[in-house]
């Protein structure tokens, strides 16, 4: 069975699909612009806080995406 929840990234302006079943999958997103989603990074969660490896990441490729589209 597969659980799929969204939870805001406190710290950040990312939010986070978790998909819980046998492995623990986590999907970082943001919303830029009303009605729209951009998904920036998606990866395995081992630990119980999110790596900042996965969070700069995402970081990363927001950053990319806002020089591109403003």
């Amino acid at each position: 069975m597969l659980f799929l929840t969204l939870k805001k990234v406190i710290g950040t302006q990312f939010w986070e699909i978790r998909l819980l079943g046998k492995d623990s999958i986590r999907i970082l997103y943001v919303i830029p612009i009303k009605d729209k989603f951009l998904v920036l990074h998606g990866f395995k969660k081992k630990t119980q806080k999110t790596p900042a490896k996965e969070l700069n990441i995402a970081l990363i490729r927001y950053k990319d995406w806002m020089s591109k589209n403003h």
